[in-house]
């Protein structure tokens, strides 16, 4: 006999002492006793609450098994058992918890959730596809048919078929921050690495979105004044500092590298950060190299000549993202150097810059298995990826300028 939902729920957490998973669940049930409002209960679920992998691939067997007459109460445990997943799952099971809540909204005729939680997964895929080993044709292909469904809805409802475009009207600037903060955890860690999955799925958003010519300043600009003004009413500068380093990297990977260098020059200038902190060198190397490829040269010397090199190799010892950074950081000034002429032996350099990135593979787990796992790996390859890319303009501006 097949069981309601709230049965399967029952005999769930009957099973269990978590109290975490008890709120969840209770917040659930004041959803739909309209004790507490969706957008309240789906905040609560994101931020203020840990559940284990298993735990939630228990939810989402709940979800996928719950009768056809119960889609309201489908839909409901999709949206707590998805924030439940932002917030504490590796990269897969997001993506299949993001499937789940897209199929359920869209059954229940809720477009505008259908479109958020199809972002959310194809920005997942692209992901997976982008930064880990595994069948890019059919990741590819997954995203593909992802893409076609959510173009058949819009063509159908006559909608905007951007995916990033929110249905209803609103200032672009808050449609970027919204997607930045809710990707983005909020808490007092000072790593890195909690924030590159932010980085990333707001580059995907950045690529669609993004103005060109004086409109990308201004929206930047409007960005950076939301994020001031959201820093100051929370009481919490670290929260926008980490938004600012965020759009920058997003920014970078769209090729808007003057607005990005805005974006590092801001965060640079927060009391928060300390130059011992491998936040404070990211900002630094990235805005170093933005203003090299911007040619401004006397800039990029006066960014770069705050660093204590003595210090950054000390620091390096000790903390290996801080040697990720300073890795990064070296091949941002060798472009620098060069192109200011002076003589770099750049097999020595290299090795140089090697040695520190080599480092960073001790934070890569084997097995990405939780959200601190997969983000280490993330972390890492992206880095990667980026200092590969910073090598090849360095070449491409040698050629460019006719060095040998």
């Amino acid at each position: 006999m097949e069981r309601n939902i709230y049965e399967q729920l029952q005999l769930f957490l009957n099973r269990t002492d978590d109290e975490n998973l008890v709120r969840a669940v209770g917040m659930f049930l004041d959803v739909m006793r309209k004790e507490v409002s969706l957008d309240s209960a789906r905040l609560s679920w994101r931020y203020e609450m840990s559940i284990s992998k298993g735990d939630l691939e228990i939810l989402l067997h709940i979800i996928e098994n719950t009768p056809e007459e119960q889609s309201t109460e489908r839909y409901a445990l999709a949206e707590c058992a998805y924030g439940l997943a932002v917030n504490n799952a590796d990269l897969d099971m997001r993506n299949q918890l993001g499937l789940t809540l897209g199929n359920a909204a869209v059954a229940l005729g809720l477009v505008e959730r259908f479109r958020f939680a199809y972002s959310e997964l194809v920005s997942g895929l692209r992901v997976r596809k982008e930064f880990f080993q595994s069948d890019g044709d059919k990741v590819q292909e997954l995203i593909d048919s992802f893409m076609e469904k959510w173009r058949d809805v819009a063509s159908r409802l006559r909608l905007k078929e951007g995916l990033y475009v929110p249905l209803h009207e609103r200032p672009l600037s808050l449609t970027v921050l919204e997607s930045l903060l809710w990707n983005l955890d909020k808490g007092e860690s000072k790593g890195l690495t909690t924030l590159i999955d932010t980085e990333i799925r707001l580059g995907h958003m950045l690529q669609e979105l993004m103005p060109r010519g004086d409109d990308a300043p201004q929206l930047v600009g409007e960005i950076l004044d939301l994020i001031a003004g959201m820093a100051a009413e929370e009481g919490d500068d670290w929260h926008g500092l980490k938004c600012c380093l965020c759009l920058g990297g997003a920014l970078m990977r769209v090729g808007s590298f003057s607005e990005a260098s805005v974006c590092f020059e801001r965060a640079m200038a927060s009391d928060s950060l300390s130059e011992k902190e491998p936040l404070w060198l990211n900002a630094l190397a990235r805005w170093t190299f933005c203003a090299t490829l911007l040619d401004e040269l006397e800039l990029a010397r006066n960014i770069a000549a705050n660093l204590d090199e003595e210090n950054a190799r000390n620091s390096s010892g000790l903390i290996i993202a801080y040697a990720a950074e300073y890795g990064r950081f070296l091949v941002a000034r060798k472009l620098l150097l060069i192109l200011e002429g002076v003589q770099v032996d750049e097999k020595e350099y290299d090795e140089t810059i090697t040695g520190y990135l080599t480092q960073a593979t001790m934070m890569v787990d084997q097995e990405v298995g939780d959200k601190t796992s997969y983000l280490r790996s993330l972390y890492f390859s992206a880095l990667m990826r980026e200092v590969n890319w910073m090598h090849a303009t360095v070449r491409a501006r040698l050629d460019e300028e006719g060095f040998s």
